[in-house]
């Protein structure tokens, strides 16, 4: 086994992305901002363990003073989970990970429309030896064909040479075609022909050839991306083992016990890893068209309002990855009657029979609320489609607990509840 070597270090570009992309993609939790749990009795505004405080906390010990919330409430609100050092990590990690599969994807495509070119120049001499032998030219014709026949030995110099390496390239088909992992990125990417300029040594520049390269395709909204767990984590281990992993694998750990003890974390840090290649990808394609720009460094563009922003672009700000996993593991395997409190927040598969299924309807995942008093609009994001309005006006001079809600710029989503039984198989094993 190969040494493992570091993920790649994050440019400026990509930092930039990735705290953009933290910001759509990390999960909520619920922060107290008062209440039982203060220190109580000898500071008012913090409400504690007593029965005062400004919040009306309750509790055990002495506290000073009623409070103006309903007693024994702490209030709540919901913020975005910070990215954490062990977050970082394995988002390079998984960006180095998705990265190789699609340059692997890419030297394939190359390959190929090398093998369709090469093909070509055999058949164009084909038909120019076939035409000398037909007609009936002259000295000086037959001078030119000469002259035209030397200038393709270059072409006979590629057969050869690619001829020797036309086993690695079918050993890369094949990992390319049996990847799942890369079937499942193909419905966010694109082969697109580019055209590449030849620089010699003196940095001129001589001509340009046609070069095949993967392009993402401009999509926004939310975007579901399916992985098969079992050959995604094959797939990852046996890259890092080669020489793609992190140097630290003891303290990191894997990526497996990292989506399972953190599901929450690890598809928000798969979603992250997946725009970073898109946005990178995207940057690479636009310095292709546009070769005087330089857009893999990060400028004053993104710092832009979102109409003087690149079309694209912006529509790559707005998309939302959405990584989705099937066909778990063993270990992620779990009967219904051994679901017990310690599997909460934990990655588990269940087997069962659907006895009922409910209609579709709408969850509310955010709304905008209006201050009655002082008119100050809010977004409130709801964790699990729970409804509740804010305790309080944002505004420190107003503080107002009477709130209007704003329904035109509320974002729902489709739930559906099912409700299954466990198995006649697995109930006849016990």
């Amino acid at each position: 086994m190969t040494t493992p070597r570091a993920p790649p270090a994050l440019n400026d570009a990509q930092k930039g992305d990735l705290a953009e992309l933290w910001g759509r993609h990390a999960p909520y939790q619920i922060i107290s901002i008062g209440g039982s749990r203060g220190s109580g009795g000898e500071n008012d505004d913090a409400g504690g363990r007593g029965r005062g405080g400004r919040y009306g906390g309750r509790g055990r010990g002495r506290g000073g003073g009623g409070g103006s919330a309903p007693s024994g409430v702490a209030p709540t609100t919901v913020a975005p989970m910070t990215l954490e050092d062990e977050d970082y990590h394995f988002i390079c990690r998984l960006y180095s990970f998705l990265r190789w599969n699609l340059d692997c994807l890419e030297g394939v495509w190359r390959e190929r429309q090398w093998r369709l070119e090469r093909k070509f120049r055999r058949e164009e001499r084909e038909r120019r030896r076939k035409k000398r032998e037909w007609c009936d030219v002259n000295s000086d014709k037959d001078q030119n064909e000469k002259e035209s026949d030397e200038s393709d030995t270059g072409g006979r110099d590629d057969d050869v040479a690619g001829g020797q390496n036309a086993s690695d390239a079918t050993k890369m088909e094949e990992s390319c075609r049996d990847s799942r992992t890369v079937n499942s990125l193909l419905v966010l990417f694109r082969k697109v022909k580019v055209r590449n300029k030849i620089i010699m040594d003196n940095n001129s520049t001589v001509g340009s050839e046609s070069t095949i390269i993967v392009a993402p395709r401009i999509r926004g909204g939310k975007q579901i991306v399916s992985f098969d767990h079992t050959s995604f984590i094959q797939e990852f281990l046996s890259y890092e083992n080669n020489g793609g992993a992190s140097n630290e694998p003891s303290i990191n750990g894997t990526f497996e016990s990292y989506l399972g003890n953190f599901p929450d974390r690890a598809i928000a840090s798969l979603g992250c890893s997946i725009g970073l290649v898109v946005l990178t990808l995207w940057r690479r394609h636009q310095q292709f068209l546009n070769p005087n720009s330089n857009p893999l460094q990060y400028n004053q563009q993104q710092q832009q309002p979102q109409s003087q922003l690149h079309p694209q672009l912006a529509t790559l700000q707005t998309t939302i990855y959405k990584p989705r996993f099937y066909n778990l593991t063993p270990p992620c395997h779990l009967r219904l009657s051994r679901i017990r409190t310690s599997t909460v927040g934990h990655l588990i598969s269940l087997r069962g029979t659907v006895t009922k299924a409910r209609p579709k309807r709408l969850r509310v995942l955010d709304a905008g609320f209006t201050c009655a008093k002082c008119g100050l609009h809010q977004i409130r994001t709801f964790v699990d489609g729970k409804y509740s309005s804010p305790t309080q006006c944002e505004d420190l001079k107003c503080k107002s607990g009477k709130f209007v809600l704003n329904r035109k710029v509320a974002n729902f989503c489709d739930v559906q509840e099912l409700k299954i039984q466990e198995c006649r198989e697995e109930f006849c094993e016990d």
